[in-house]
């Protein structure tokens, strides 16, 4: 993962190092076909990108970005608060004239409306509560799903047919088992009770002394009944260690392969949305879809989830702002961000170039990360 993290920011790098010569080959002094409209900028409340309190002010990484390229070229414009499929829509048809929200870069997207440079590395990531004590209720709810499960179920079906038919045997090779000393006054409910409990102990591994009849027939079945029994055994603690090791975990750590049986959060329609539907009925994942990042939050702090998926940027964010969430510093799948223009834009080169040179500069970048994110970095990612 460190090694593909380099690649990808070397690779970012020198993408914005050939942006760069390109357009210092340009004249990027204000341009005069940007001041003849007034433009249409869409925007849609997503920390650290575009913040929208309740009184309509605007802040944020994109909006910083936006009125110093407005100001240099002198660009009238309105923004347009817009939901994330409408903002889709717009660039589609050409009702707007940029997009600064966050819109993850794909070839999907582009097939549909422009994008500018990669300005954002981001991605995909897990954001939790952290807990210091097991949560019973998650975990024995975790426990029933994982017991009646068909493979299980049926494992536990052919477990108790051999256990069953061990039993009748056992208690009609009785008199040929010399591994059990019970007394002779012994009822036969008292014996068959001292049979199963051994037999028992015998099949989940406990008692050594597999080999207790003379009939060599009774031998191996006592041994395919042990290896089954021992198989099953620890294939159910195995996953019943794995939940429970999962609800005490302070800072726990989750990948796709480690998400089974949770309620996980996503925004409705974005790629995380569609990255969980492929793997959903794999994993036996529920999700619980909300209409912004902000809807994500409340759900994991409202016990409605117990993950979210989503932006990396996004979620540091607002786990500076609650202090209770805890997000990975590592990525699912890489994201980069760019600013969306419809096809054909005469305006995007001038604005491209801009991006690229506010983003290369370092104090100033700088300062505006360590604003929205606070302390963290992009370099801690993993």
């Amino acid at each position: 993962m460190k090694l593909l993290i380099k690649l990808f920011l070397s690779f970012l790098f020198i993408l914005l190092i050939f942006y760069s010569d390109v357009c210092l080959s340009k004249d990027l002094s204000p341009d005069k076909n940007l001041t003849k409209k007034v433009y249409k900028v869409a925007i849609r409340n997503s920390p650290p990108f575009i913040i929208i309190d309740k009184y309509n002010n605007l802040d944020g990484l994109s909006i910083d970005l936006w009125e110093a390229i407005a100001r240099k070229h002198k660009i009238s414009f309105e923004y347009k608060i817009t939901g994330f499929k409408e903002t889709l829509r717009s660039l589609k048809d050409g009702s707007i004239d940029v997009a600064i929200s966050p819109l993850t870069i794909t070839k999907e997207r582009e097939e549909r409306f422009d994008f500018s440079m990669q300005y954002f590395p981001s991605g995909l990531t897990f954001a939790s509560l952290p807990g210091n004590s097991v949560n019973i209720g998650h975990a024995w709810k975790n426990i029933k799903k994982i017991v009646s499960s068909p493979n299980v179920k049926t494992g536990f079906i052919i477990f108790l047919v051999l256990f069953t038919l061990f039993i009748i045997f056992s208690f009609v090779n009785f008199r040929n088992y010399y591994g059990l000393e019970i007394d002779k006054k012994t009822t036969s409910l008292g014996k068959i009770i001292s049979l199963f409990i051994i037999s028992l102990f015998m099949t989940l591994g406990i008692d050594k002394n597999i080999f207790r009849f003379r009939s060599v027939f009774m031998q191996l079945f006592s041994l395919i009944l042990v290896v089954f029994g021992i198989t099953i055994s620890a294939g159910v603690f195995g996953l019943v260690t794995a939940t429970l090791t999962q609800s005490v975990d302070s800072k726990p750590h989750y990948d796709l392969n480690s998400i089974r049986f949770k309620r996980i959060a996503v925004m409705e329609g974005s790629t995380a949305n569609m990255l969980l539907n492929k793997i959903k009925d794999k994993q036996n994942i529920e999700i619980v879809k909300k209409v912004d990042p902000k809807g994500t939050i409340d759900a994991l702090l409202n016990n409605e989830a117990d993950l979210i998926l989503g932006d990396w940027a996004q979620l540091s964010y607002w786990a500076n702002q609650k202090k209770s969430i805890y997000v990975q510093n590592s990525f699912i799948r890489f994201e980069p961000y760019g600013w969306g223009f419809p096809d054909k834009s005469k305006s995007k080169e001038v604005i491209n170039c801009e991006l690229i040179a506010m983003v290369r500069n370092k104090e100033w970048w700088s300062k505006k990360i360590k604003k929205y994110l606070g302390h963290v970095s992009l370099s801690s990612l993993k």
